[in-house]
């Protein structure tokens, strides 16, 4: 008599999909998908924290990451035969920023859409702060029915009336008057 036993010694190997290297303004769904060739996987866990350093014990194969900022999506499976795989870590960071950058206007200038009148020539500088998100990809400016983006300064003319809108919006163009 033959024994046609198969005694699985090894552990199933988990994969993951949807983490990116940009940054998002939404929530992202990872996906870990685990196999194992023998005798099935039993469970796959996960954790998500922003150090990297988690111990997975939330079960599922679908991770929705929410958290503003960096995350790390840390996951490991085992096999109907007992065998657990090494904690593994996503092979991406998944970087989430829903707050939106500010722009200001400087030095001294006045709100946006104000009528700028300049008695001398007179810089406007454009700034963007995007705190501890994914940057400012690019800011904007409209003067009058002049609209530019990706530039820092502007200088008004002297005896010019110039209105000035600033915008961190991907169409700068359409906050202008």
């Amino acid at each position: 008599v033959e024994d046609s036993t198969t005694v699985d010694t090894i552990a199933p190997v988990t994969t993951d999909s949807g983490t990116y290297t940009n940054w998002h303004n939404l929530d992202v769904t990872v996906t870990l998908t685990p196999t194992d060739e023998r005798s099935g996987v039993d469970d796959t866990y996960y954790c998500v924290d922003q150090v990297g350093t988690c111990t997975p014990t939330t079960l599922g194969t679908s991770v929705i990451v929410s958290a503003e900022g960096t995350n790390y999506v840390r996951y490991y499976s085992v096999d109907n035969a007992g065998n657990a795989e090494e904690v593994k870590t996503a092979t991406n960071t998944v970087k989430i920023d829903t707050t939106p950058p500010t722009t200001s206007l400087s030095p001294d200038a006045p709100a946006e859409g104000e009528l700028i009148v300049s008695e001398g020539d007179t810089t406007i500088t454009v700034t963007c702060d995007d705190g501890s998100g994914g940057g400012c990809s690019e800011v904007g400016y409209q003067l009058s029915d002049l609209c530019s983006t990706n530039s820092a300064d502007y200088t008004i003319q002297s005896g010019s009336e110039t209105s000035f809108n600033v915008s961190s919006e991907e169409d700068v163009c359409t906050y202008a008057e």
